[in-house]
């Protein structure tokens, strides 16, 4: 396993370089478009495939985990960073995300017991 990491380690730093230097690289080439889009646009990528990963194994413990709104709060919560702070849809976005989750993880639930 050692090789593995030393390997994939310095090929994996390469990698995050490069998005960095081509995100340098559109910001200058076109200025218009917003500064960091190459990174967040990795990030909608890699945080869904974390949060199934993440859901999966809460799985296999016995939690209840809905992977594809784990998935869809990773992606607003980075976009709700991403976003400007005047743009009140990022946090009604946010809002939504956890009133579903809320929603979902409530759906069985009973008040039996409560008193």
């Amino acid at each position: 396993m050692l090789i593995h990491r030393l390997i994939f380690g310095p090929i994996l730093i390469a990698v995050l370089l490069g998005l960095f230097w081509a995100d340098a690289a559109l910001e200058t080439s076109k200025p218009d478009w917003p500064v960091g889009v190459v990174l967040a646009a990795l990030a909608a990528v890699l945080l869904p495939l974390g949060a199934i990963e993440f859901g999966k194994l809460l799985q296999a413990k016995g939690a209840a985990v809905n992977t594809v709104l784990a998935s869809a709060g990773a992606v607003v919560a980075a976009w709700a960073v991403y976003c400007p702070s005047d743009q009140p849809i990022a946090a009604a976005a946010l809002v939504v995300t956890f009133a579903a989750a809320m929603i979902w993880h409530l759906r069985r639930a009973t008040i039996e017991g409560a008193m």
